[in-house]
């Protein structure tokens, strides 16, 4: 519990100067929201965890194409669906990964789904979609799925090198 609350605090101390994303690269932004994904990811129990998947890690234009056709004006996206092991309690592991958001100041709100949660926070500059899936059969386990984005920041276009090789070494 220490080293959680260790790791926790650094990372709020590591994303707090973020907030708003004035003056981060698409570097910066990527590393942060993919430390918060996994941060999140490795409050659910170990023993309950059959298998992680990243399920989207890359760059997206803020704005139409019409508006900024070099898709200049950019967001990094990162998100992870975790399998549970058979049996576990969809509910309860959801309702103590929420809380132990909660119980460091982060807010809590419906997603954008009738099965997600939002957690916000004033100081971390995304935002985390938690979303619910029931098991359907033996063969399909429960999963819980992480989605989060960082805020726009100013890149040399969707093209650039810069962009092309932080999607390459996505994780």
């Amino acid at each position: 519990m220490i080293v959680r609350l260790l790791i926790a605090t650094a990372l709020v101390l590591a994303l707090a100067g973020c907030a708003g994303g004035q003056g981060i690269s698409l570097a910066e932004a990527k590393s942060n929201v993919q430390l918060l994904r996994n941060d999140a990811a490795s409050r659910i129990p170990a023993d309950l965890v059959d298998i992680v998947l990243v399920s989207s890690d890359l760059s997206v234009s803020c704005e139409p194409e019409s508006t900024d056709p070099e898709g200049r004006l950019r967001s990094w996206h990162s998100g992870a669906r975790i399998s549970l092991t058979p049996g576990a309690d969809l509910d309860a592991v959801i309702d103590d990964l929420v809380a132990s958001f909660v119980d460091q100041g982060w807010e809590q709100s419906s997603g954008s789904t009738a099965d997600a949660t939002t957690l916000s926070s004033a100081t971390i500059f995304s935002d985390i979609e938690i979303t619910a899936t029931d098991a359907t059969d033996d063969e399909h386990a429960a999963e819980i799925t992480l989605a989060l984005s960082s805020p726009c920041v100013d890149t040399d276009g969707e093209s650039s090198k810069e962009v092309r090789q932080l999607e390459a070494m996505a994780f």
